[in-house]
């Protein structure tokens, strides 16, 4: 699963999951 996703992939999922959780705060 996590390891089929291309670095690009990884890259914007960071950025969604760091985003999400700046909204959170």
């Amino acid at each position: 699963a996590l390891q089929e996703l291309k670095p690009r992939d990884l890259q914007i999922a960071k950025s969604l999951l760091s985003s999400k959780f700046l909204q959170d705060k």
